[in-house]
């Protein structure tokens, strides 16, 4: 799709739409009533420290940080995991208690640079917060932005010409170019020497199952 619209339209007409894309997420109503966990209400916004929480517990998570990469790529590969990062933002806000109409993922597809280094699209989970902003949370900028910041941040690694493509989709959508999570593209049915990610998926599940995230500070969320 980004594609298309990057042979037909002008930079101009892209970040338009883009904007367009943006203003209609934040036009979007909040549920009143949000659906029962554990007894009690799931929450439809957080608070916007806990979401930084999330942000940082990204960098000392044993799945998702980093450091933690090589374990999951193959030799000579570069995977990044920034989708790795956006599902478990997703499922972490999910295990506080957010209501899940509240999380959405958004995606910048397109070429990017930094250093010697080009990737096609990046993405990150996005959350209604308690001032009424939907914010992405997204640890490569290292802070909680608002979606219009986050959008401008990465302007200036799109390669020439520069038509990098906002979307928005429904958090379970697990990759670019595939749709929502299920056990085949989580590889949680295959071996890690099989499982392309290498169980990154099946191991981050494993976590959630074992633990909640009070080891970042975090508990459970009601309303």
């Amino acid at each position: 799709m980004q594609k298309n619209e990057a042979a037909k339209l002008s930079t101009t007409q892209i970040r338009d739409k883009n904007n367009q894309t943006i203003e209609n997420l934040k036009k979007q109503p909040i549920r009143k009533l949000a659906l029962r966990v554990r007894g009690r209400n799931r929450i439809q916004t957080v608070e916007p420290k806990v979401a930084q929480q999330i942000i940082d517990s990204m960098n000392t998570h044993p799945i998702v940080s980093s450091s933690a990469n090589g374990k999951y790529e193959h030799p000579g590969t570069e995977i990044g995991y920034c989708f790795g990062r956006a599902t478990y933002a997703h499922l972490a806000l999910l295990k506080l208690g957010v209501d899940k109409d509240s999380i959405r993922k958004i995606w910048l597809v397109g070429p990017m640079v930094t250093n010697s280094i080009t990737w096609q699209f990046h993405v990150a989970a996005t959350v209604r917060t308690t001032d009424g902003k939907c914010m992405v949370v997204d640890n490569f900028t290292g802070k909680l932005m608002e979606i219009s910041d986050w959008v401008n941040f990465f302007y200036k690694y799109n390669a020439k010409p520069q038509k990098l493509r906002v979307y928005i989709t429904s958090a379970s959508k697990f990759s670019v170019s595939l749709a929502s999570y299920n056990p085949v593209r989580l590889g949680l049915n295959v071996s890690s020497e099989v499982d392309w990610y290498r169980h990154y998926f099946f191991d981050l599940m494993k976590w959630f199952q074992k633990n909640d995230m009070s080891q970042f500070g975090l508990s459970f969320l009601h309303y």
